[in-house]
């Protein structure tokens, strides 16, 4: 079940962090600004779900390994902290860090595939100039690493 999260309900949450695994709890991207002005932490679905999505990958099209998937799920709590150092020091939610990193990731493309950097379209510049943004290896499940290490 998602959205749970809207203006109807939204200022009588009382819990410190709202970290959903899945479905996204916000019926809008908006609501996170104001869980983080009532002292709430929304922790994005896309990132405490992302272990089941690395999970999901390793079992398709391959010989599983499960110590290469424990790493790159262990990775998940770096990521985190990653997104919340960003979110802190850039006054914007953890949403909106998390966006951004996806963004960056998202665009990081060769130069022959007609995609601008993320440096090109601005994105990079948003973030701290010590974020490594991982060059995915394949156009799937590539927000947190499913199918590559982190850099």
């Amino acid at each position: 079940m998602g959205q749970v999260v809207s203006a109807r309900n939204l200022r009588s949450i009382r819990f410190p962090i709202i970290c959903g695994s899945a479905n996204n709890q916000l019926i809008q991207d908006n609501c996170a600004e104001i869980l983080q002005q009532n002292g709430v932490l929304y922790v994005p679905d896309y990132l405490a779900n992302s272990g089941g999505v690395i999970n999901v990958a390793a079992e398709i099209g391959q010989i599983y390994d499960q110590q290469d998937v424990e790493t790159r799920v262990g990775l998940l709590s770096e990521k985190l902290s990653e997104v919340l150092k960003i979110a802190e020091s850039q006054s914007i939610t953890p949403l909106a860090a998390a966006n951004m990193l996806a963004e960056a990731r998202l665009q990081i493309r060769s130069p022959s595939s007609g995609h601008r950097s993320a440096t090109e379209s601005g994105v990079r510049a948003r973030l701290p100039k010590s974020t490594v943004i991982p060059r995915p290896a394949s156009t799937q499940c590539v927000l947190w690493g499913a199918r590559e290490g982190y850099e």
